[in-house]
């Protein structure tokens, strides 16, 4: 697992379009949280919205008083076709996450893991990729399942899969 670099971002920069009273709400519920370490783990830096939404999230965290950071999975190219397997099928795609993609799926998110050391008092899990880190890292803080997915009509195998963490 590696850690994202992003530039620094300014909330102030936002308040005219966001407005006063909504600027003004948001350094008030931030105080509250200031100094929390946050961790966000996703699949990929770029090519894709939730990489997208990181890039601006994390900085902006960090200019209101979070300790925010931004990790990405590492694997291979199986992995991420059988992420990209996943994906389509929690989607709703009638497709089949075989054995072999199954475990290249936990292999990875076992090597992942065991490289993520740091106690953080909020964990954000991005989509199912990472979702596995929950049942096999110690857990400390709390942990949040974010999925960007349309769970509408999900591939009830995949979603098996899933459910255990």
């Amino acid at each position: 697992m590696e850690e994202v670099s992003v530039v620094e971002k300014r909330l102030s920069d936002y308040r005219a379009i966001i407005g006063g009273p909504a600027f003004a709400e948001i350094l008030a519920l931030a105080s509250r949280l200031k100094g929390k370490r946050v961790a966000h783990v996703n699949a990929t830096p770029y090519g894709g919205g939730v990489a997208e939404l990181l890039h601006s999230l994390v900085p902006l965290q960090r200019d209101v008083g979070l300790d925010a950071h931004w990790f990405v999975l590492s694997g291979s190219n199986a992995f991420f076709t059988a992420t990209k397997t996943m994906h389509n099928a929690l989607q709703g795609s009638n497709v089949v996450l075989s054995a072999d993609m199954q475990a290249t799926y936990r292999h990875f998110n076992e090597l992942n893991a065991s490289s993520f050391e740091d106690e953080y008092d909020y964990v954000v899990i991005h989509d199912p990729q990472p979702a596995p880190l929950v049942s096999l890292c110690k857990r400390r803080g709390a942990w949040i399942w974010r999925c960007h997915l349309d769970l509408t009509s999900p591939n009830p195998s995949v979603l098996r899969i899933l459910a255990p963490h």
